[in-house]
């Protein structure tokens, strides 16, 4: 299993995949937010 760890490019935290927009079989778009709630990004 592949996993994918994406960072803010704000704060460098931890983000969180809240969206993903299948574009074909392989690729996607993918929306993120951060974990941080101090951020908010």
């Amino acid at each position: 299993m592949r996993v994918l760890k994406i960072e803010c490019p704000e704060c460098g935290s931890k983000a969180v995949i809240r969206k993903t927009n299948r574009k074909h079989r392989q690729i996607a778009d993918i929306y993120c937010a951060c974990s941080d709630v101090e951020c908010g990004h």
